[in-house]
């Protein structure tokens, strides 16, 4: 099982950073959604976030936790010292960003860039991301594959309000089909003894996964699979696996390394040149026929 405080191999992590683009834009999370899944993770991005320095700032600091060097409360500061900096204010925005139409944000509130919340928002879930990138990436191995064949999705992290309840007055309450039981069993998983179960190789995970099927979710096959989600993998062995009848004593899974860089190569020069025009002028982006512009 992988937690968000955990060292990873750093330089798988670093791996995919480096790949990601760092993508100024004044679109919301809806509008973000409307982007080519293949550019979306191809970019280090957030919602109503114009400003380079701010996005690698928040590169830096993911590559600090990564590793192991900082902590989510030190990170955070950064990330604010940086927003001072560059004068942020929630009611305002950045200097420069009159025009584009960017809505006021109340101070404190996931909508503010500046408060505890955003910030740790952004930095957990592309930790999360990146760290269970790179704990896929260990495990496609011939030899892990072979000994441990499967991910069990399981509760890493916990949350105050729990995904598939709500607070109320009263208290906690259900909302019914929202929990990852109700998703997974939606996307036709099977249960073992209870248990969310399936091969490393199964399409559940990119359903999961997939803003299609939920609207929360984060358009990614590794955890976190929706935004604030307190779930994560844990490998089971190919010995366990088949005791619970989730594979036959011979099945092979198949590797499904994710390599970023190599998928980059045929896209590079398209791609750079929008994301240097972006680091260069700080040019808001819009989409146009379901494609990404810049303004």
């Amino acid at each position: 099982m992988i937690a968000f405080t955990e060292p990873i191999d750093f330089e798988a992590a670093l791996k995919l950073l480096k790949a990601k683009k760092l993508l100024p834009t004044n679109l919301s999370s809806a509008e973000l959604r409307d982007l080519a899944k293949a550019l979306r993770e191809r970019a280090l991005f957030s919602a109503r976030t114009t400003k380079a320095d701010l996005l690698q700032t928040y590169r830096e600091q993911i590559a600090e936790l990564a590793n192991g060097d900082t902590n989510i409360a030190t990170a955070r500061a950064r990330v604010q010292d940086m927003l001072d900096a560059l004068g942020y204010h929630p009611h305002t925005g950045f200097a420069g960003d009159e025009d584009l139409d960017i809505p006021s944000a109340e101070s404190g509130s996931i909508r503010d860039l500046a408060s505890n919340g955003r910030v740790d928002l952004v930095l957990r879930t592309n930790m999360q991301q990146v760290s269970n990138w790179a704990f896929r990436e260990a495990g496609q191995t011939p030899g892990s594959l072979q000994a441990w064949p499967c991910y069990e999705l399981v509760r890493i992290a916990w949350r105050a309000v729990p995904r598939g309840q709500k607070l109320t007055k009263a208290g906690l309450e259900d909302v019914p089909g929202e929990d990852w039981p109700s998703r997974w069993e939606e996307m036709d998983g099977e249960f073992y003894d209870g248990r969310m179960i399936a091969r490393k190789d199964d399409p559940i995970w990119e359903e999961l996964g997939s803003s299609e099927n939920f609207d929360d979710a984060l358009d990614t096959d590794v955890p976190p699979f929706a935004f604030n989600s307190g779930y994560g993998w844990r490998e089971v062995s190919r010995e366990e696996a088949i005791e619970l009848g989730v594979i036959e004593a011979d099945d092979a899974v198949d590797a499904e390394p994710l390599n970023l860089n190599a998928s980059l190569q045929a896209n590079a020069a398209r791609f750079d040149v929008d994301f240097l025009k972006a680091l260069r002028v700080d040019l808001s982006t819009a989409i146009s026929n379901g494609r990404l512009k810049l303004k």
